[in-house]
């Protein structure tokens, strides 16, 4: 039996305290290539067709950015009718990816938003169908949000889009329609072009990362990219939106990343999470962090 209030809804078709406190330390900023392009579009990525319109896809990459890099996707395909998009969410506390999925029977699973590593719940806006979960804390002095609340996936019947905010008016989230709408950050693509970051740490420093991404093909990207290791150095954020772009996406949204980046695929590893989640500091499928929600895939 469940002892948690867990807001969650299926749908058809398609900081002052944040989730992941992540290591700042000094790392160098690798300029993205033409070679670089190239390791990407031509990289034979290992895929499997988990269920009709919905394949998921790992490549490794040896010298992407002058560093190891370990990619995974699922891509759904929101034209499958057989296909459906939810989320899951708590307006406090936190669970596991793994959990949260398995719990709602789900086909695969990725981290959401940031979260208060206190109290838990999200840090930035979170509403699911119809009701408001979370509001967002993440904000400037002025009332505006952060940069690390500055985009939305919304999910409204048969339809998915992922938006750029209005970076000069407070409440925007609030306003946006839909019955399904998840905020988080930075945006890193519009219409296949690169939105403008600021320079900081965490943009700038590399992280294990997970993103959400939109095609022209109305397909969603769920991807993770590992790091903290040895064997996956992670990205920052120029070279995550670097590569969603030259991969073909058209709109894509940061999600939370550090120890809490996991991607879950039932049944096909012991705990279903096909990624590296770095909290345990093992290069293993069993460090996954506790998160406030989540994105799920039927």
């Amino acid at each position: 039996m469940k002892t948690k209030k867990q807001y969650f809804q299926r749908l058809t078709g398609a900081a002052y305290l944040v989730g992941c406190i992540l290591w700042l330390a000094p790392q160098f900023i690798f300029a993205q290539t033409p070679a670089d392009s190239l390791r990407i579009v031509t990289t034979v990525w290992k895929e499997k067709a988990i269920a009709p319109g919905a394949v998921w896809k790992q490549a490794h990459f040896d010298s992407l950015f002058a560093s190891q890099q370990e990619v995974n996707l699922l891509e759904i395909d929101l034209t499958n009718p057989d296909r459906t998009i939810a989320f899951a969410g708590l307006p406090d506390g936190v669970e596991l990816t793994s959990v949260f999925a398995k719990e709602a029977g789900a086909l695969g699973a990725i981290n959401a938003t940031f979260f208060d590593v206190q109290h838990g719940g999200a840090t930035t806006f979170v509403r699911i169908d119809g009701n408001v979960v979370n509001e967002t804390k993440m904000l400037l002095p002025n009332g505006t949000n952060h940069e690390r609340a500055n985009g939305a996936l919304i999910v409204d019947g048969k339809t998915a889009s992922i938006v750029l905010g209005d970076n000069q008016t407070a409440g925007w989230d609030k306003r946006l329609e839909g019955a399904n709408v998840m905020v988080c950050g930075p945006m890193l693509l519009q219409d296949g072009t690169a939105v403008a970051l600021q320079k900081n740490a965490f943009n700038d420093n590399r992280h294990p990362r997970s993103a959400v991404a939109h095609t022209a093909d109305n397909k969603l990207v769920l991807l993770t990219v590992d790091g903290r290791n040895a064997s996956a150095h992670g990205m920052n954020l120029p070279e995550l939106a670097f590569l969603l772009r030259v991969m073909g996406m058209q709109d894509a949204l940061n999600l939370d990343g550090g120890g809490s980046t996991t991607l879950y695929l039932k049944g096909e590893t012991e705990s279903g999470v096909v990624n590296y989640p770095s909290d345990n500091k093992k290069f293993d499928h069993e460090g996954e962090r506790k998160v406030a929600n989540v994105i799920l895939v039927f």
